[in-house]
């Protein structure tokens, strides 16, 4: 059986999904802001393979190899 979806025209079904994504973006950014600054950063952070920005984070923070949040190869 095809998707409902496939009967919406297309430009809605995009509008939709970015509406959705907006609103998980926001609900997951409050959820890691309840717990703290560095969580969110670091739940940010760790979510991009930057090597330059795991690094301006370690700085920013003061985290050192071994340390619970830092990232990169311990």
């Amino acid at each position: 059986m095809d998707s409902f979806l496939t009967t919406v025209p297309e430009q809605q079904v995009v509008d939709m999904y970015k509406s959705i994504a907006e609103t998980l973006l926001d609900q997951w950014t409050d959820s890691n802001l309840d717990e703290s600054q560095i969580w969110h950063d670091y739940q940010v952070v760790s979510m991009s393979d930057s090597f330059d920005l795991y690094e301006a984070f370690n700085k920013y923070y003061h985290l050192n190899p071994g340390d619970d949040l830092y990232l990169g190869e311990s």
